[in-house]
């Protein structure tokens, strides 16, 4: 008899309610006094890593999207303007073979991306994960308010993490460990707590 294997699979699963198109909206926004189209954002940056195979599970390259949200009669749809590769910082001088092999697909390759679009390019971007993040992410995520999705999120949020540091917002009831002295509570909880969201992968300037 055959040994037996335990079998995982990962499975997309469609909405079982039907799409939100512009009528629905509005019919919606007389029942709620709010439009349901805007629980969507108007930009959406998709990523995926892939890192190494030991215990440090390092980053060795992620590829991204960035789309824009278009909202019509089948529903809400993303629209591709630009799609690119990033890759560890040190990979180059780690694994130069993994290098050359993105540096090839690049040159081979052209984004899937678009085209009536006024501003998308066709261009397969290759930049290091430094670049990625201050040129795409930190644009995306924070000065256009967009969604970012990853299929592992906390995963992959921690493999591109940056410059990580202890942030300067603490609780009220922590002492300052230099100097032992009780911190000032903050006038509002909540926008403490909103201002030490904010910092969290913000260092790049």
């Amino acid at each position: 008899m055959a040994d037996e294997l335990d079998i995982a699979v990962r499975a997309y699963t469609g909405p079982t309610r039907p799409p939100i198109t512009p009528a629905s909206a509005k019919k919606n926004k007389k029942k709620r006094g709010s439009v349901a189209t805007d629980r969507f954002p108007e930009h959406v940056l998709i990523f995926d890593t892939e890192t190494t195979v030991d215990a440090t599970q390092a980053l060795n390259f992620g590829a991204w999207r960035y789309c824009r949200v278009r909202h019509g009669a089948g529903g809400v749809e993303l629209v591709c303007v630009q799609e690119g590769i990033f890759y560890a910082d040190d990979l180059p001088d780690r694994e130069p073979q993994a290098m050359a092999v993105l540096r090839a697909y690049v040159d081979a390759h052209r984004g899937d991306v678009d085209m009536s679009e006024l501003d998308a390019s066709p261009v397969l971007l290759l930049q290091s994960q430094s670049v990625f993040l201050e040129r795409v992410f930190w644009r995306v995520a924070f000065r256009l308010r967009g969604a970012v999705v990853a299929f592992n999120f906390p995963f992959d949020l921690s493999r591109v993490a940056w410059q990580v540091g202890a942030t300067r917002i603490r609780r009220p009831d922590q002492r300052d460990a230099v100097e032992g002295r009780e911190v000032a509570a903050p006038a509002s909880r909540a926008a403490a707590e909103r201002r030490e969201r904010l910092r969290i992968g913000w260092a790049l300037d």
